[in-house]
């Protein structure tokens, strides 16, 4: 430490009686100190964990090592098309960060902090089969089903009082008892996915009358968001919106924790807004175009700090301020919460995530092993933002040919611009079955595995035993052509009518 450094620590210790502790060198040392009693062989792994911490390495960096050799291909096209880091997360990303974990907090009645720990609870899971008590709930949802505007022509129109009404109640049921809502089958009676499907998860929760909400502004933004949504995208659009939101209703009313029902409607926010105007193409798309996004958020996790932006452009406007009814504090928390959900919706930081959390099945003290409301939050949404791969195959595969078609769009204006074609997007060379399973089992199950180990959560067996199947399914695929198939979309299938591409 140079003199004026040990003048500027003297003057501080001085003045604030205040002494300044380097935590990193009382670990080392502890460690030399073990070492010394130790035998040769655990005298090395000593120096590996050394040599790792005095080199400044990310020990949440994960290294890949291939165990599924035959599809190689498959794995490094996810890879790029994840624009998976294999460097240390830079300092404004750092997955073993949390939001908010400075020393304030603030604590309320509704609305817990960023960094508190949570305790083990019930979950709010209502009881099996419960029915609808609440009509005012249904008149309040009635009326996203009887529009008379422009559907497109695989739509519906559904205009009779009975049939609404039933639709409602059929909605309500999906939110409240099961463990996904068909968002296709939705589509095709109403004309605002997400609008019902945000509003029936508020009024399925209570936030409207718990938090003394208006109705027109709860409404009026979920039609702000779902506006900015652009429909010619076959997967990032309102659609995944909508079921985003209901999974992760799903995932936070069910897990064992004790955390507040202000949280659970930040929550609803961050879903609903988490892809908002996505323009179907990749991050590594936008940063190799030197697209205006990639110049204005440099290149770091472009999409995704694009979509807390709009998202926010939103919240500003009084009109569509539903969090209007919370302090100062509570509003720089959710904001907090907001930031730190959708940014770990980065694919490019996933396994680091991942990491992360395993470290909470490792913790020896009490305070380590805690769950923070931000780790809760963060995980429920990115266990939501792949929520198909552990849906019923039909509905699931739906999903991977959608995302399929959004690559294969990206493959075409890159070749149209004289750009190397991206993996994963020709669609000559398209094989839906190995890229699926590739994505099964490389990126959604170690998620859905890791998080079913570190929180308890009501119903979870359904969600793993469906994407286990689903991955079962597509190698039964791939093995009954040996291998050869080439799957593509579906423009057949009635969930599979894509808005066509601009020219």
């Amino acid at each position: 430490m140079s003199s004026a450094n040990l003048d500027i620590k003297e003057e501080l210790s001085a003045k604030l009686n205040y002494q300044l502790h380097y935590e990193m060198g009382d670990i080392l040392r502890i460690l030399c100190q073990i070492k010394v009693k130790m035998n040769s062989n655990e005298k090395r792994d000593i120096d590996k964990i050394i040599t790792a911490l005095v080199r400044n390495q990310d020990l949440f960096e994960v290294t890949l090592s291939s165990k599924m050799p035959d599809y190689e291909e498959e794995v490094q096209g996810w890879l790029h098309m994840m624009d998976f880091k294999d460097h240390p997360a830079g300092p404004n990303e750092d997955p073993g960060s949390r939001p908010g974990t400075g020393s304030e907090t603030h604590r309320s009645r509704h609305f817990s902090t960023s960094n508190e720990i949570l305790r083990v609870a019930t979950s709010r899971r209502l009881s099996a089969k419960s029915t609808i008590a609440d009509h005012h709930a249904i008149d309040g949802l009635s009326h996203f089903f009887s529009s008379s505007g422009d559907l497109g022509e695989t739509v519906e129109v559904i205009t009779r009082p009975r049939q609404t009404e039933g639709l409602s109640h059929w909605l309500m049921d999906r939110i409240q008892n099961h463990f996904f809502v068909d968002i296709f089958h939705l589509e095709q009676h109403c004309s605002t996915p997400l609008q019902a499907v945000f509003m029936a998860c508020v009024k399925a929760n209570g936030f409207d009358v718990r938090f003394g909400l208006s109705e027109k502004k709860l409404v009026d933004f979920a039609a702000a968001v779902e506006e900015r949504y652009h429909h010619r995208n076959p997967y990032h659009n309102r659609l995944h919106a909508a079921a985003v939101v209901a999974d992760i209703n799903f995932y936070l009313r069910r897990v064992r924790l004790n955390f507040d029902d202000g949280s659970l409607f930040v929550g609803l926010v961050a879903a609903a807004g988490h892809d908002i105007a996505h323009p179907g193409v990749s991050n590594g798309f936008l940063i190799a175009t030197k697209s205006n996004l990639a110049i204005t958020y440099s290149d770091d996790t472009v999409l995704e700090r694009m979509h807390i932006a709009e998202l926010y452009r939103i919240l500003s406007h009084d009109a569509y301020d539903v969090f209007s009814h919370m302090s100062t504090p509570e509003r720089a928390e959710a904001r907090k919460i907001i930031i730190g959900m959708i940014l770990a919706t980065d694919l490019a930081r996933h396994f680091q995530r991942i990491s992360v959390l395993k470290t909470k099945k490792f913790a020896v003290s009490e305070e380590a092993q805690g769950l923070e409301l931000s780790l809760l939050m963060e995980t429920m949404l990115m266990l939501a933002d792949l929520g198909h791969t552990a849906k019923p195959f039909d509905y699931h595969q739906s999903w991977a040919e959608r995302i399929s078609e959004e690559f294969f769009r990206q493959g075409e204006t890159e070749e149209h611009n004289n750009l190397p074609m991206s993996p994963l997007c020709d669609r000559n060379q398209a094989n839906l079955p190995r890229s699926q399973v590739t994505f099964l089992t490389l990126v959604a199950t170690p998620l859905f595995e890791t998080a079913g180990q570190v929180f308890a959560i009501d119903d979870y067996d359904a969600v793993i035993s469906e994407l286990r199947n689903n991955i079962s399914v597509w190698k039964e695929r791939i093995e009954s052509t040996d291998g050869t198939i080439v799957e593509t979309i579906s423009t057949t299938s009635s969930r599979n009518k894509l808005p066509k591409q601009n020219v």
